[in-house]
């Protein structure tokens, strides 16, 4: 069985039978696929801000630069 877990290190722990650790779940039959941790679950089942092909043509350059970032 394959699982995911959305939560915390408290939820991945308890898979690892207590052992901080461990990156893998204790139990033989059990596979764990993703661990989004600190997410917010209302977050987490929304479709994204924005499509894909915007956000794959950003350019390493336009992360970086200074003067995009927008003052609050």
């Amino acid at each position: 069985m394959k699982v995911n877990i959305l939560g915390s290190c408290v939820s991945r722990i308890s898979m690892l039978n207590g052992n901080q650790a461990g990156h893998r779940i204790a139990h033989d039959d059990v596979e764990m696929g993703y661990f989004l941790d600190k997410q917010n679950i209302a977050l987490s089942v929304m479709p994204p801000p924005f499509p894909e092909k915007e956000v794959l043509q950003i350019t390493a350059d336009e992360l970086w630069d200074k003067t995009r970032l927008c003052s609050l």
